[in-house]
């Protein structure tokens, strides 16, 4: 780890759209984009750009599932985001509980 790797991920978090995907992924093993785009009601490239920042922050890692990419947490990100107690923040209590409705059937 180095002050240019953390500062570039400090960076990454500093964007609410990214603190929201990164709190989300934080509650589940791993989730694709439509998941993260019905709970956050985000349009895709909107989403996906999002993530490509996080990815290239070493913050998420992709697994392919056929067509499908699920996004999960590195244990980087885990490390952290364990001290900042994101769970306290009201919006983020809104969307784990909107996560809790979502599921996707295609994916």
């Amino acid at each position: 780890m180095t002050v240019e790797l953390t500062a570039k991920q400090f960076k990454a978090l500093g964007h609410p759209a990214r603190l929201r995907i990164v709190h989300l992924l934080g509650q589940q093993d791993s989730l694709c984009v439509c998941e993260l785009m019905r709970v956050l009601a985000f349009g895709q490239s909107f989403s996906s750009r999002h993530l490509a920042i996080l990815r290239d922050a070493g913050l998420v890692s992709t697994e392919k599932h056929g067509t499908w990419v699920h996004y999960r947490l590195t244990a980087a990100a885990q490390r952290l985001l364990h001290p900042a107690q994101l769970g306290d923040i009201a919006a983020l209590q809104q969307d784990v509980k909107a996560l809790s409705n979502v599921g996707c059937a295609v994916c």
